[in-house]
Parts: C-alpha cells; sequence; structure tokens
C-alpha cells in the first residue's frame, strides 16, 4: 500500500514531461504536494478529441496489482474509459525494520530514532511487534503513473460525490522486493504514457487496456527514512 504521494502540481510541467503544449484543469487546483488518503491530486485524463485535461481526484491508497487486474471486477471494469495518470516525485510506504537492518540498508540506531518519529505521527498501528518503518521513495525522475478512477461515495452524508483514483503497481525491483516492500507504483515513458491515455483513440476496438502495460516496469528509487510529513 502506498501510504503518501509527493505529486507534481505545476500544470505546465505536466504538459512538458508529457511533451503536449498545454494541459487545462477541469477543477479546482489540488491544494498539496504530498497526498495522503482522500486528498486532491491532480489525474490527467483524456477529455474526447485527441485533448487532454488535468481533473483534481481524490486519492484511495487501495492498490490495484498489474499482474491481477483481469481478475478484479472492479478494476477491469473501468480499463476501457476510466484510465489516467498521475505524476509523482516519490511516494512512502512502509517496511519491516528488522529486515533492512539485516540487509545491511541502516543501521539499529537509525531504525530506532526513525520508528519514534513515525510513532509519534502515526501512532500504534503499526507497533513495536515487526517494526514497521515509513520509507520515502524517489525516482531519478518523475513517474507517469496509470491509474483507475471512479465515482465514489461522499464521505459525509449530504457532502457531494466526487471521483478519486488507485494507482496501478507491480512487484518492486530488487533490492527493494528483498527488502520486504510488497508493491510499488508503477512507471510509463512518455510513449507508453501517451498510448495508455489515448488507448481508445487508437484503437476504438480495443479490449484489453492491461495489455498496454505488459512492457512496463517498476523504476528504481533511492531509499530514505522518513523525517516528515
Amino acid at each position: 500500500m502506498c501510504i503518501s504521494a509527493l505529486i507534481e502540481p505545476d500544470l505546465h510541467k505536466l504538459a512538458a514531461l508529457l511533451g503536449v503544449q498545454r494541459l487545462e484543469a477541469s477543477t479546482a487546483e489540488p491544494p498539496c504536494r504530498r497526498v495522503e488518503a482522500h486528498q486532491s491530486a491532480w489525474i490527467i485524463r483524456q477529455a474526447g478529441a485527441g485533448r487532454l485535461i488535468a481533473e483534481s481526484m481524490s486519492f484511495n491508497p487501495y492498490v490495484v496489482r498489474r499482474s491481477s487486474i483481469g481478475g478484479d471486477m472492479w478494476a477491469s471494469s473501468l480499463l476501457a474509459n476510466n484510465h489516467g495518470l498521475i505524476v509523482l516525485r516519490g511516494f512512502s510506504d512502509w517496511m519491516n525494520a528488522r529486515t533492512m537492518v539485516e540487509g545491511g540498508v541502516i543501521h539499529l540506531h537509525e531504525a530506532n530514532c526513525a520508528y519514534n518519529r513515525s510513532q509519534s505521527q502515526y501512532g500504534s498501528a503499526h507497533g513495536r511487534e515487526g517494526r514497521q518503518l515509513l520509507v520515502n521513495f524517489t525516482p531519478r525522475a518523475p513517474l507517469l503513473v496509470p491509474v483507475l478512477f471512479d465515482q465514489a461515495r461522499p464521505q459525509v452524508v449530504g457532502q457531494e460525490s466526487r471521483k478519486e483514483f488507485v494507482m496501478i503497481s507491480d512487484q518492486p525491483a530488487p533490492p527493494f522486493d528483498q527488502l520486504g516492500l510488497n508493491q510499488a507504483p508503477l512507471g510509463l515513458d512518455r510513449h507508453m504514457a501517451l498510448e495508455w491515455l489515448f488507448a481508445a483513440d487508437l484503437d476504438p476496438e480495443i479490449d484489453d487496456c492491461a495489455a498496454l502495460l505488459d512492457d512496463c516496469s517498476v523504476p528504481v528509487c533511492a531509499l530514505a527514512l522518513y523525517k516528515s510529513a
């Protein structure tokens, strides 16, 4: 599960990363760069006639694995029309302290300090049994991550319904898979990202958008222990 994500909020930079002239915003600008559950982030999606827009949607930390999209009834039902893209500068997730220390990634003192910091903010949900540490992952370049989105139920009765998105993940590359990280956001290059966004335009008869992700992979990221949200 991706606990939080550091997003790219600048529309000009988003357009440049995709190689398009400009991106219009269909909704109000998301308020922050780092998003956690139910906070807003820019999702780039197709708006018809070869046009892309950025829409503010709510982050759902539930992650869909690429390998299981076809067997996930909810995810597979969204592939044809409700697929988009988010641009990440980084993301955070929980990892096992013992595994990281034994793997030589961090020292015991670092693990204890990081554990105390994460406990002060996130409480005892990831308590001393197993000692889970919150870790920040930073890719070498911004990640173009495929997402699926849907109309969510209001969090509060009477509140306006809004769209929420989930990221598509895959098995992490070594050494992170060996250190206990179960999944990480999938990364697309620019060509793959545009193919994913314009799948219906490229092939109106396409019935397996998931196949477009077959050649994608989880990028290498730098690891750093959590210090602040």
